[in-house]
């Protein structure tokens, strides 16, 4: 869990430059591609930053066309 500040210098929030703060932002990664072929090399695919939330969270896989291969 992460928390971000932002400040803005060129106007935004009611022109200030005051601090904005966004608390509890959470941090996923997932490899880009896997191909499951046996050799052992990017055979598996596990989404990193998901331990805390596995009951809460649908996982859809898509094909290059946008067919749904797996939810």
């Amino acid at each position: 869990t992460h928390t971000i500040h932002v400040w803005d210098t060129e106007g935004g929030v009611a022109f200030s430059c005051e601090e904005f703060t966004i608390n509890q932002v959470m941090v996923i990664d997932y490899p880009r591609y896997f191909t499951p072929n046996g050799d052992g090399i990017h055979d598996a695919w596990n989404i990193v930053g998901l331990s805390n939330f596995a009951e809460q969270t649908t996982i859809y896989i898509f094909d290059r066309y946008g067919k749904l291969l797996k939810q």
